[in-house]
């Protein structure tokens, strides 16, 4: 859900979500008309912008990637899609300048770690405070957790790229027919009509480990394989199943889109 905001001397001045304009829902492509928004809000052009920040570091955790992409050489073609978003996040500043043909941008790009950015929009009046972050993956990592003291977090922990709580409610979400991303708001809705019937059959996906980690049972799922989100032609994102045949034999068949919801669905 591409976005824009705008800030002077740390008071926010603008915000929108590029949806509101282009009226496609979760749009992904870059937030032209956010940022347009947000510089007539500010009664400014993009030349006098000081600073762009980016919730994402295209070097972050960047031998990891490599690394295993060395120990698993199947999961090559992700890879390849991560390098290429890289490519993307440090040609910004060309995107930038296209904005306004008038006016250049000439301000500093900072580039800042995903999580580190979830954490940072969560902001909590305690002195002290427990800080976490979980979601499909942001520069390599799913979940990252840690503290607040004296208004500085520091990220304490992090779970890695394969293994993702956010991967498996999708998976489980479009196991039961939903395939549009977002969709997870739907299955939190069934939720509380279902009965833990499944409960035996759904540990088997995910196992925990000591001092907060978990790992999935890859064999279940296909995102460390193949590339699995694309952006259509009209902006919007599109993901590719991330569970395999594995899934459907524990389970059972998977619930068609347009089939009845019943109750070994919730």
């Amino acid at each position: 859900d591409t976005s824009a905001s705008i800030f002077k001397n740390n008071n926010l001045i603008a915000a929108a979500e590029e949806e509101r304009f282009t009226r496609v829902k979760h749009y992904a492509k870059f937030p032209f008309n956010s940022i347009k928004y947000c510089l007539s809000e500010a009664k400014i052009n993009i030349s006098q912008i000081d600073i762009v920040t980016i919730n994402s570091n295209p070097l972050h955790s960047i031998f990891k990637k490599i690394y295993y992409t060395l120990l698993n050489p199947a999961s090559i073609n992700v890879a390849l899609s991560s390098f290429k978003n890289f490519e993307k996040k440090i040609s910004i500043k060309k995107l930038l300048n296209s904005i306004d043909q008038n006016n250049q941008f000439n301000g500093k790009i900072k580039y800042f770690n995903h999580h580190l950015s979830h954490l940072n929009s969560s902001v909590s009046k305690f002195e002290n405070s427990v800080y976490v972050s979980i979601d499909g993956f942001g520069d390599f990592a799913s979940c990252a957790w840690g503290l607040k003291k004296n208004n500085i977090i520091k990220i304490d922990g992090k779970i890695y790229f394969p293994n993702s709580l956010g991967i498996f409610y999708q998976s489980i979400t479009q196991y039961l027919g939903f395939k549009n991303y977002g969709d997870e708001y739907k299955v939190m809705g069934l939720a509380p009509y279902g009965e833990p019937n499944y409960t035996k059959e759904i540990s088997k996906l995910i196992s925990y480990k000591n001092n907060l980690n978990f790992e999935l049972d890859l064999k279940y799922f296909s995102h460390h394989k193949k590339k699995i989100f694309f952006i259509d032609n009209k902006g919007a994102p599109v993901f590719n199943n991330l569970y395999t045949e594995a899934l459907t034999k524990l389970l059972g068949l998977e619930r068609l889109k347009n089939e009845e919801i019943g109750r070994a669905h919730v």
